[in-house]
C-alpha cells in the first residue's frame, strides 16, 4: 500500500509540533534552513551539485524527527519507506512534494517584486552564512595573532587573574 499522502501530512505535522509554529510553509522554510546549515560544507562549495544536497535531505528528515530505524530501514504500518525516489512509500517523493508546494511558488520580496520562494530562501541562507562567517572570522592554523590582539591578551589575562583572586592586586603565586 502507498502511504505517501498520509505520511506527507503526518511528517509536516510532526515538524510543526517540533518547531512550535502553526504554518506549514514556515515550517518547511525552518526545516530547509536547518538542513542547509547542517550541510554547510556542501552548500558553500563553488561547484554545488544539487543532487549531492538532494540525496542527503531524506536522511536529515529522519534524524531531525528522530524516526526509528530498524536494521537501517524505516517502517510505517509494516511498509518499508525508501529514502530515494520510487513509485510508492518514498521520503524523497514526499520531500519533492513539499518543495513544489512551499518553495516552488511565488511570493513578494521586500521590494514588492514577484519572485520564487526558493529565491527568497536562498537569499536568506546566504545572508545567514555571510553573517556567521563574518562574526567568526576563522584564522588559518599557525597564522600569527594580529598585533592588537597580541597586545590585549596580557591585559586580559591579568584582569582575569585579579578577578579570580579577589585581591585586585598581584597573586601570591606569580
Amino acid at each position: 500500500m502507498n502511504y505517501e499522502v498520509e505520511l506527507d501530512d503526518l511528517l509536516i505535522q510532526l515538524l510543526i509540533k517540533m518547531y512550535g509554529v502553526n504554518n506549514e510553509e514556515i515550517t518547511y522554510k525552518i526545516f530547509l534552513f536547518r538542513f542547509l546549515i547542517e550541510c554547510y560544507e556542501i552548500y558553500r562549495k563553488t561547484n554545488i551539485n544539487n543532487y549531492e544536497l538532494k540525496s542527503k535531505i531524506p536522511d536529515f528528515l529522519i534524524s531531525e524527527l528522530n524516526l526509528p530505524l530498524i536494521e537501517g530501514n524505516i517502517y510505517y504500518k509494516n511498509e518499508r519507506l525508501l529514502t530515494y525516489p520510487d513509485s510508492k512509500n518514498s521520503l524523497a517523493n514526499i520531500l519533492d512534494n513539499w518543495f513544489f508546494r512551499y518553495a516552488d511558488t511565488f511570493a513578494l520580496d521586500n521590494k514588492g517584486d514577484v519572485v520564487l520562494n526558493l529565491f527568497l530562501i536562498e537569499k536568506e541562507i546566504k545572508n545567514i552564512f555571510y553573517q556567521a562567517e563574518k562574526s567568526i572570522n576563522l584564522k588559518k592554523a599557525g597564522q600569527p595573532l594580529s598585533r592588537p590582539l597580541q597586545k590585549s591578551l596580557p591585559r586580559y589575562r591579568k584582569s582575569k587573574l585579579q578577578d579570580l583572586s579577589g585581591t585586585g592586586g598581584q597573586d601570591s603565586g606569580f
